[in-house]
């Protein structure tokens, strides 16, 4: 895995369980979020499309769909890619940044 990947486990509460600050002047859309940490994850693993269908049981169309943040992708196949990729949904999903910057 890719060395500039943050531990996504902490002793910290989650920041899933936290309302993104509303005074925050730019707002990444849910999907965009979603397709740009597929699409990292998978990168620094190595895997293809294909290889992440693969794994998650979900075609490797489906995947580039997300990746492209085309499609409003369901929380049981966004768990499917998570379990896959071995994070959480919370790293697919929360407010917070998975890569340093």
């Amino acid at each position: 895995m890719s060395s500039n990947l943050v531990s996504l486990f902490s002793s910290k509460p989650s920041p899933c369980l936290k309302t993104p600050d509303s005074s925050s002047s730019e707002k990444v859309p849910a999907r965009e979020t979603l397709a740009r940490r597929v699409r990292l994850l998978r990168a620094a693993r190595g895997w293809s499309q294909e290889n992440l269908g693969d794994e998650s049981g979900l075609h490797r169309n489906y995947i580039g769909h997300i990746e492209r943040a085309e499609l409003n992708a369901g929380i049981d196949n966004i768990a499917k890619i998570a379990d896959a990729l071995g994070v959480t949904l919370c790293a697919l999903l929360g407010p917070h940044s998975i890569l340093l910057p």
